[in-house]
């Protein structure tokens, strides 16, 4: 959602696809050119269109409270229709060829009628990918956490 970095969280409603992935291509310095393949580009803007429900808004969202976690964070998950029978939360840190990473957790209900909600509990700092499993779809967001003092 920005900080070091531009805010590239809702960028889909800012920019179009082709906007999207002439700045992957051609980066604005200081930003370096990364020379990805068409496919990466592709794969990129895809990701990016969809971390605010997409163009449509027809995909989940997710939140995180606090957004910019140490040890724990509740995982905030709001749909645009109806709920789904089930879902889950897993949070996963990959190491090399490891992966860390808590149980996959049952998303409960919340007073939003649209939202469901689970606890996740951090080991350590670093990057994290927080997985959402809903009716056989997967959406991966991925979180830094920060060192807990």
């Amino acid at each position: 959602k920005g900080g070091d970095g531009p805010a590239l969280y809702g960028i889909e409603h800012r920019r179009s696809a082709a906007q999207i992935a002439a700045a992957i291509e051609n980066p604005k310095p200081p930003m370096p050119r990364q020379n990805f393949t068409t496919a990466q580009v592709q794969d990129i803007v895809a990701y990016l269109s969809s971390l605010d429900g997409g163009l449509d808004r027809s995909a989940p969202t997710v939140r995180l409270d606090p957004s910019s976690p140490s040890d724990h964070a509740r995982v905030i998950v709001t749909f645009p229709g109806t709920l789904p029978r089930v879902a889950t939360v897993q949070a996963l840190m990959h190491m090399g060829s490891m992966t860390h990473g808590t149980p996959e957790i049952p998303l409960a209900k919340t007073p939003d009628p649209n939202a469901l909600y689970g606890d996740v509990t951090f080991s350590m700092g670093g990057p994290w990918v927080i997985v959402v499993r809903y009716d056989g779809k997967e959406l991966d967001v991925p979180v830094n956490v920060a060192e807990s003092h």
